[in-house]
């Protein structure tokens, strides 16, 4: 459901982006989904919404481990984590 790609912006760099795809099981694009990541100290928190062709970016994350939750109309909760 959540396909990410979490990358680091520069080698020195203590922030990195996280970027990714919601897709349906037949693959077709979710748009407009709700994504949420929460940061493991629950203290910083940061959504966004995947576009019309179902990508969604957070272009600057500090580096971390991070909850993920994902909504759409339709469609099941989805809760993942991810380490950027």
């Amino acid at each position: 459901f959540v396909p990410v790609a979490a990358t680091r912006l520069a080698a020195q760099s203590q922030a990195g982006r996280l970027q990714g795809s919601i897709l349906d099981t037949s693959g077709a694009a979710i748009p407009g989904a709700s994504i949420l990541v929460i940061g493991s100290d629950g203290a910083r928190q940061e959504i966004t919404r995947s576009g019309a062709d179902g990508r969604y970016l957070f272009p600057v994350l500090p580096a971390g481990k991070y909850a993920v939750e994902v909504r759409a109309r339709g469609f099941a909760l989805y809760r993942g984590a991810v380490t950027v």
